[in-house]
């Protein structure tokens, strides 16, 4: 569960950040967490194996039921044997051979390069339409918790706010005083000043937090309750997007 939620939150902060493409490999059986991830994706890829065909069934069940669209069928091969060739009409198809990590040839590294060109073009409309909005501030009330979670995402400029924005952003960010006695959590990609700007306009609520990933939880920086101590992790989970 702990490693589903690190990598949705990573997709989540690449994706919104107007990175023009987020390729994230996934292998093995289509499992629980691998249904749970592609579910947050756009597209898949197969790369398929003659002597895996059983698995590739097994994964093109899971594209059929979660209903996400395959953009691509390649044979792939890490032996060096015959000639790689990618052929893309709306769909990717061919056979890329030498995929061994000790060196990639120069005719696999051009077909490889078809590839990539096919996926700007195929992700390009999605990345102009989110840039014309800066901000996305997803806030989520944890009752059973009594906290706050907000969940900040910056869509303009690269996914870097910058400091003449710096206002707008803290204005952006409303949570009625009424519910000052709870916990705030800040998650998002935003440097020290923007963390420290929102820390003092949510001074007055129970106790703050910034987000962390890696203790999946919140790490409380602040905090009016003598129940909950400065440097202590209080487990939580960023928002999910369905």
């Amino acid at each position: 569960e702990g490693f589903v939620q690190y990598t949705l939150y990573t997709l989540k902060q690449l994706r919104n950040s107007n990175f023009k493409i987020v390729l994230l490999d996934l292998g093995g059986l289509p499992s629980a967490e691998n249904r749970e991830i592609l579910k947050h994706c756009d597209a898949v890829i197969l790369l398929v194996r003659e002597d895996k065909q059983e698995i590739v069934e097994k994964w093109k069940q899971l594209i059929s039921e979660i209903n996400i669209r395959c953009i691509g069928e390649i044979e792939s091969s890490m032996e060096g044997q015959g000639q790689s060739n990618i052929e893309i009409s709306d769909k990717i198809q061919g056979r890329l051979v030498s995929l061994d990590r000790q060196g990639i040839p120069e005719q696999t590294s051009k077909e490889i390069q078809k590839i990539s060109e096919f996926l700007l073009g195929y992700t390009g409309a999605r990345v102009k339409e989110q840039s014309t909005v800066k901000f996305k501030i997803h806030v989520d009330e944890r009752e059973e918790l009594k906290l706050i979670f907000v969940d900040i995402t910056i869509l303009a400029n690269g996914g870097i706010i910058k400091p003449a924005e710096l206002e707008e952003l803290v204005n952006a960010v409303n949570i009625p005083i009424t519910k000052a006695d709870r916990g705030v959590v800040i998650s998002g990609r935003l440097p020290v000043w923007a963390f420290s700007a929102l820390v003092h306009k949510f001074h007055p609520f129970k106790w703050l937090g910034t987000w962390d990933p890696r203790l999946q939880g919140a790490v409380v920086v602040a905090s009016h309750d003598p129940t909950v101590k400065i440097g202590e992790v209080v487990p939580c989970a960023p928002p999910t997007e369905k």
